[in-house]
Order: C-alpha cells, then sequence, then structure tokens
C-alpha cells in the first residue's frame, strides 16, 4: 500500500545541448568529438564529453576506441516514492525466510533521515573501450571490444534495514508501524564493470534453397564494489547495514557473467525461420544466511520463429519463446517462506513462466 506522506506532486525541468564533431585525419584514421551541456533545475549542469577514433589497419581491419564521461540525475522516482509490502526477510533468531512488512521510505522522510539518509546525489561515470572491426572472409564481419565502466555516487537500493530496534524506533517517530522493516535509496557505492564483447556474422546463399544470416555474440563480465558507504558508528553499533552481502551479491554474482547467442534466421521466398539459442551462465543469490545462497545453474534456451507473408501487408507467424519449456533450479526449502510462496527461483534470467508460444498476425496499413 501506500501510505500518506507518499502522495505529492514533483517535477523537474532539464534542458540540454549536444555538439558532434568528427573528421578524417587521413585515409585511414577518423576522430569524432562530442560534447553535452545540460542544466537540471534541481541539480544544476552537466557536462560530459566522448572521444572516439577508428583506424584502418588494412582494407579488412581496423581498431577504434572511446572515452567518455556520463551523468545521471537521481529519477523523481528515487527521491519521493514510498510504499509498503510484503517481502520474504530473515528474521532472527529464525533462519528461514518469512513473510515480514517492509518500508520504502523516500531519502528526505524524517525516518529515513533518522537511519542515515541523505539528499540524493548525481551519479557520475567514466567509460572506456577498444576493439577490433575485422571482415576476414567475404560476407563474415567480425567486432571483438573491451570495456571498463566506473561509476561514482552509484544510486542503490539499501539493503532489508531490520527488523532492529533502531528501525523500529524511526518508524515509530513517523506514526508509521514499527513492527516491520525499511529500506530507502542512496549514494552506497562506487563500483566497476569490465567485460568483452564479441559479434560475428555470416551469410550463406543455398541458391533455390534461399539464404542463412547466421549470427553468433557472446558476452564476459565483470562488476565489484570499489567503495561502499558505511553507516555512522551509532546506527553501525544498533545493526544497520546499507549495503549487505544480499546487494553485494546482487551487483557481483546477481546475473549471468557469460553470455552466449547463435542464431540462424533462414529466409526461403516467403518464408523465413528464426532459430535463436542462449546460453545464460550462472546465477548466485545470496540470502542474508550464507548457507541458504541459491544458485541458477547455467542454462540453454531456444527460441523458434516461422513466419510466411501471406501479401506485401499481413504476415502470419507461429513459434515459441523456451521452446524447450526449461525452467530454472527450484529454491530451497528454507528460502521459500513461511508460509511457502516461492518455488523456482526469480533470479533466473530466463523468467520463471516456462515456454511461451504464440500465433500472430501482422498487418501494416
Amino acid at each position: 500500500g501506500f501510505p500518506p506522506f507518499s502522495a505529492g506532486t514533483f517535477t523537474r525541468n532539464n534542458t540540454s545541448a549536444y555538439l558532434n564533431v568528427e573528421q578524417s585525419l587521413t585515409e585511414k584514421w577518423e576522430v569524432a568529438l562530442a560534447g553535452r551541456f545540460e542544466h537540471y533545475s534541481d541539480f544544476g549542469n552537466a557536462k560530459t564529453f566522448k572521444l572516439s577514433s577508428r583506424y584502418a589497419v588494412t582494407p579488412w581491419l581496423a581498431v577504434r576506441g572511446t572515452a567518455s564521461t556520463g551523468f545521471r540525475a537521481p529519477s523523481l522516482q528515487q527521491q519521493h516514492y514510498a510504499s509498503s509490502s510484503t517481502i520474504g526477510v530473515i528474521v532472527p533468531p529464525a533462519t528461514t525466510t518469512q513473510l515480514y512488512p517492509v518500508q520504502l521510505l523516500p531519502p528526505d522522510n524524517p525516518a529515513a533521515i533518522a537511519l542515515g539518509a541523505k539528499p540524493l546525489e548525481a551519479e557520475k561515470s567514466t567509460n572506456y573501450s577498444v576493439g577490433l572491426v575485422a571482415r576476414p572472409l567475404p560476407r563474415l564481419n567480425v567486432t571483438l571490444d573491451v570495456y571498463e565502466i566506473k561509476i561514482d555516487n552509484r544510486i542503490l537500493q539499501s539493503g532489508t534495514l531490520g527488523p532492529n530496534a533502531a528501525v523500529s524506533a524511526a518508524l515509530a517517530s513517523q506514526n508509521l508501524n514499527p513492527q516491520q522493516a525499511a529500506f530507502y535509496y542512496g549514494n552506497f557505492a562506487d563500483t566497476s564493470t569490465r567485460g568483452v564483447d564479441f559479434v560475428a556474422d555470416y551469410r550463406t546463399d543455398f541458391g533455390d534453397f534461399g539464404s542463412v544470416r547466421w549470427t553468433f555474440s557472446a558476452n564476459h563480465n565483470k562488476s565489484k564494489f570499489d567503495r561502499i558507504v558505511s553507516p555512522p558508528p551509532a546506527l553501525a553499533a544498533a545493526g544497520i547495514v546499507y549495503i549487505d552481502r544480499v546487494k553485494i551479491g546482487d551487483l557481483t554474482v546477481g546475473t549471468p557473467k557469460d553470455k552466449y547467442i547463435l542464431g540462424a534466421d533462414w529466409t526461403l521466398g516467403k518464408f523465413d525461420t528464426n532459430l535463436r539459442l542462449t546460453r545464460y551462465g550462472e546465477v548466485i543469490q545470496r540470502t542474508a544466511l550464507a548457507a541458504n545462497d541459491e544458485t541458477v545453474s547455467p542454462k540453454l534456451i531456444v527460441d523458434l520463429d516461422l513466419s510466411y507473408a501471406a501479401t506485401d501487408n499481413i504476415t502470419l507467424s507461429v513459434g515459441a519463446n523456451n521452446l524447450l519449456d526449461a525452467y530454472p533450479d527450484s529454491v530451497r526449502a528454507a528460502n521459500r517462506g513461511t508460509p511457502a510462496f516461492a518455488y523456482y527461483n526469480q533470479y533466473s534470467p530466463y523468467g520463471i513462466s516456462g515456454g511461451f508460444y504464440y500465433a500472430r498476425v501482422a498487418a501494416r496499413f
């Protein structure tokens, strides 16, 4: 539900100007420089830039690189949204998850301030990438890029605060039910993400049997915390931790570090068949107790779409997302809740609903 203090009208004005300049310095070397100036009615001015370059080593091989900065003001929802809900929480001395009420507080709410909240600041980032663009064979295109993204003052939702005496006192001071936990948004950390992207596509012509466009993409990435904000000593002594092992896990191991996609798009006259195989790497769901951590095992997901162009304006299709009806690992009994409310792990990158099958008519007028 929504407490009375969640009502309100909140506005922001934002104006910006953008300039991009590109120039070929030689026949092989291109450089681009971009700048952006923004003015926010509630955050003042921001300046960001982007510098990129591309150099053709040979007619079929080029290297490229980019360096840029970024700026993101907190959203109005992160600043002002409030709600009450019921989620799975481990309430000591219990060691299993149980349904428990929690309160999402806006950072400017007195109860959140009592728990250490401060006005949200904008996030700032620096981004670097370098890569290769190649055409080693006719009809074969390949790109390989490595990148790093650093975000300062990253806005995150805190871990579940409480239930404990400090949280109960802060909630009670605002006439809120003290028998619940709380969380709010804050500039809680600096983070870094490093990764590599690979993309390749190739077209095969089979004459009377049509043509197939093959695609393959792969990504490997790793994220880490460079800095985590600690609560004031008095709150730390009361058991308050802003970014707990659950939140650390959400960023570092809560999404697949590896993802591979192999696709084949076969075109034959008015028929088009699109087959896609996606392999997701392992995901770990951390919980408040390390012994209760969950794992979503690597999984291959098959998608298939068959379409027929009945006319120039009407296309008929049948297909499936998750054709083989794959499900993620089930969660252990300790994490299903009391009473039980979860069976499949919701950290699954491909969902918990199994296969989705469809028939579709698309018309253009």
